[in-house]
């Protein structure tokens, strides 16, 4: 399936466009060689060719980046890139949800397949080392994007989708420093436990994430928190 691509105009309509964006890749798996990932955390990195209209100094501007439906590796991790011969555009994958493999399907299915899922990775060198080990030199590697309803019995969903400032970036200059351009699915705790035995959920500032996604009206109620963090802060209470 083909994702559409971002198209370079004013600063309101390429940030609505990464809102599309980030909808369809939510919505479909990453398939490579015989895996298939639900994507769990995205960061966007996007500049005018010209520094025009959208100059985003944390973008690398890589002739990558200027092309569509490329693995662009680089010192921060792997993007998938959706730029055009005018915009750089790469996504960072931050976070990925591995589907079971087809056969391991059973009939009674152990705790740690539940959801569909076998392992959550979080941290984009991990995802990076995740995603490029499913490539082998003696085999065909294939990598395209499948809507979830297709390409797997159907993942559990995500319980919320926060969208906030990219993660460890030094504040070079306010306006791109604050967009909201790391978007986050949250599975409900009980299930990332499930499945990974180590319980390490590594989703950087994820607590206050969630506290300030509440004060801002973007998480419904308290029951929602604690289904994410599986308490309920004290500064909510």
């Amino acid at each position: 399936m083909k994702i559409k691509t971002i198209e370079a105009a004013n600063r309101e309509s390429i940030l609505n466009q990464v809102d599309l964006l980030s909808n369809q890749l939510f919505s479909n798996a990453l398939c490579i060689g015989d895996s298939a990932y639900q994507l769990t955390e995205i960061e966007f990195y996007l500049r005018s060719k010209d520094d025009s209209i959208f100059n985003d100094p944390y973008t690398y501007g890589h002739d990558l980046q200027l092309e569509s439906y490329k693995l662009y590796a680089h010192a921060s991790g792997l993007d998938i890139t959706f730029g055009n011969e005018n915009f750089y555009v790469g996504v960072l994958i931050r976070g990925v949800a591995k589907f079971r493999d087809k056969h391991s399907f059973k009939t009674e299915l152990e705790p740690k397949q539940h959801y569909n899922l076998e392992k959550i990775i979080s941290g984009p060198q991990k995802v990076a080392t995740e995603l490029i080990s499913n490539l082998a030199f003696d085999q065909q590697n294939y990598l395209y994007f499948s809507p979830l309803f297709y390409a797997t019995a159907g993942p559990y969903p995500f319980v919320h989708i926060a969208k906030t400032i990219r993660h460890g970036l030094s504040k070079k200059e306010e306006y791109y420093h604050d967009l909201p351009l790391r978007h986050i699915g949250f599975f409900p705790i009980d299930v990332i436990k499930n499945i990974n035995d180590n319980k390490n959920i590594t989703i950087s500032n994820r607590t206050q994430i969630i506290i300030d996604d509440y004060r801002n009206n973007r998480v419904q109620n308290l029951d929602i928190v604690k289904l994410i963090l599986g308490y309920i802060p004290s500064e909510l209470r």
